[in-house]
């Protein structure tokens, strides 16, 4: 197995902190959710978690629209040699 590292540097935590929590708003992150009983509580996610989540979505979601679209256009070619070839002796008179 190999390891995707995506490193985000700032100059200090607190910039690091703003950014993580601008993202996840971004994102739809709510720092309070309902709890069971309709009570508001403190969102047992985390903006950082929130925010990991949505970046492992975003690239999983594009690479697999990139395989899916590459494998159709192979498809295509392969379909396409096989049509000429099958048609290759074939006349009309």
């Amino acid at each position: 197995m190999t390891t995707l590292t995506i490193t985000i540097t700032t100059a200090n935590q607190e910039q690091m902190d703003a950014n993580v929590n601008a993202f996840a708003m971004a994102t739809g992150y709510k720092p309070t959710v309902q709890d069971e009983n309709g009570d508001t509580v403190a969102n047992p996610i985390s903006a950082e978690q929130h925010s990991r989540a949505q970046v492992t979505q975003y690239i999983s979601s594009n690479v697999s629209r990139y395989v899916t679209e590459s494998k159709i256009a192979e498809a295509r070619v392969t379909a396409a040699e096989m049509l000429e070839s099958a048609i290759e002796g074939v006349t009309i008179e």
